[in-house]
């Protein structure tokens, strides 16, 4: 891990931030407000990246057949969900954030993380339907399979 954490300018960009809302400014016309969420994201991303082996492994599972799709999504999403109150806790302590490091490997895992999160979310949400929104099981599947052997040559090349 490399990066530390710029608490600092991450106290700056939420000082602006407050102030361009206390004068009803459009936050996504300042180029600050977009550093911001990028820094925001960044911990997010870090976050999900501690844990890629618990979620490789649920996806193992899950490929393997060990557990069915509904709990694999439901299991998936709710670690996510665990994740996301972790950094949102860490984005709101300077203390932690400023010890906080950022892998610099993240990029490429996050993207594939990203694609599975999305896939899982939208069957979850719409169901295996074959309608424009639902994903149909077997494509469901087939795409987790592909992301998966992704980012399994990807954490092996790391």
């Amino acid at each position: 891990m490399v990066n530390k954490s710029n608490v600092s300018r991450y106290r700056e960009l939420l000082k602006k931030k407050d102030i361009l809302e206390e004068q009803n400014k459009f936050l996504f016309d300042d180029p600050d407000y977009l550093e911001l969420l990028s820094y925001q994201a960044t911990v997010y991303r870090q976050i999900y990246f501690s844990r890629k082996s618990d979620y490789c492994s649920l996806i193992k599972k899950y490929l393997n057949t060990t557990i069915p799709s509904h709990k694999f999504r439901a299991r998936f999403l709710e670690m996510v969900k665990q994740d996301d109150e972790k950094a949102e806790k860490i984005l709101q302590d300077f203390k932690q954030l400023s010890s906080f490091s950022i892998d610099v490997n993240l990029d490429g895992f996050s993207s594939l993380f990203g694609r599975i999160s999305n896939n899982c979310l939208q069957a979850f949400e719409f169901g295996p339907k074959n309608d424009g929104y639902g994903i149909p099981e077997d494509e469901f599947r087939n795409s987790i399979e592909e992301i998966y052997f992704q980012l399994e040559n990807y954490l092996n090349e790391e």
